[in-house]
């Protein structure tokens, strides 16, 4: 099971109540991916040095007031639904370009089984640009669930416009695949020679955006500033959000708050398996250099093991994952 919300113990109310099944709950069902198409772009894309694409957009628009099914559960509760399905995808993921969520209400997603659960999202979630974007499930088959009071009906605002159909793994890291792609001068930082970094190897993340045409993956890591006033900023590719390779970025706020970061995301030994990623953070507007090579963002999140150092005679070590 995952959960988005720090572990929230939490658990959707369909779960525990008696409500109508999945059956009879109201369905939105994408068109199939053209995979050789998809492919081709992946290709073409890649060639130029443009970012790893892992899933395709399936644009839509669906509210509370325009689909779904409705059910009140007593006098003071009401209940919503809506049954996504992607056929074939490897993933989904979700995003409402409207998010507004009165006090008690809470939104889960979760597979059709129940195994994999995102949530509770809850007014805490209420961000300035209004939009929720959600991390992966690992099923072509999902439930998006709100609950919320009654009387609360008045401000809530929730209207679903992005479906992410994943079609192929996120990029290999680390000892599942990642080291076969390493350079020679990049280390495991898990072996002993990443004994003396390991408060900035934690500063390192892997996210993934939501673009015009699907989902991408990339890499950062927080820093520190010279204020020392504890604001974190993510630094990242600027190429990661170049989704045309063309050196601009048509929409660099709203990318942004597609954003989805996970940190821990390494080996557990030296040339061991993947540990559990831990979840989850938003980001806010973001800015680049004028070279075009890097862009520095904040975030809402803690603060970073990286220091500012004058400028002098240094060595410089990069901590980052594989071939990005």
């Amino acid at each position: 099971m995952v959960s988005a919300s720090l572990c929230n113990a939490d658990m959707p109310l369909s779960f525990s109540r008696q409500v109508k099944q999945v059956e009879f709950v109201d369905v939105v069902v994408t068109e199939d991916v053209d995979l050789t198409a998809v492919r081709q772009e992946d290709q073409e894309r890649e060639r130029r040095g443009g970012p790893y694409r892992f899933a395709v957009r399936k644009p839509t628009r669906i509210s509370v007031d325009t689909g779904g099914t409705w059910e009140q559960i007593d006098s003071e509760t009401i209940l919503w639904r809506l049954h996504v399905v992607s056929p074939g995808a490897t993933s989904i993921s979700l995003g409402f370009t409207t998010y507004r969520m009165p006090t008690g209400g809470k939104l889960f997603i979760y597979s059709v089984d129940g195994k994999e659960v995102l949530g509770p999202y809850t007014e805490r979630d209420n961000a300035a640009h209004g939009q929720l974007w959600t991390p992966i499930i690992n099923y072509d088959d999902v439930v998006v669930e709100l609950t919320v009071p009654t009387s609360e009906i008045p401000g809530l605002g929730l209207e679903l416009t992005s479906i992410n159909h994943g079609y192929r793994e996120l990029k290999p890291l680390l000892a599942d695949e990642g080291t076969k792609a390493s350079e020679w001068c990049e280390i495991d930082v898990a072996c002993s020679e990443g004994n003396n970094w390991r408060d900035q190897i934690r500063s390192v993340a892997k996210y993934y955006i939501t673009l015009a045409e699907g989902q991408f993956v990339c890499t950062g890591a927080l820093v520190n500033n010279t204020a020392e006033d504890n604001k974190p900023y993510f630094l990242t590719a600027f190429h990661c959000f170049d989704e045309y390779s063309d050196g601009f970025l048509s929409d660099p706020t709203g990318v942004a708050a597609t954003m989805i970061v996970t940190w821990n995301y390494q080996a557990t030994t030296c040339g061991g398996a993947t540990s559990e990623p831990t979840l989850v953070v938003r980001v806010t507007l973001p800015w680049w250099n004028s070279m075009r090579c890097h862009l520095l963002m904040p975030m809402f999140t803690t603060r970073a093991g990286t220091e500012a150092v004058p400028l002098r005679r240094v060595v410089l070590r990069f901590i980052t994952r594989p071939t990005t």
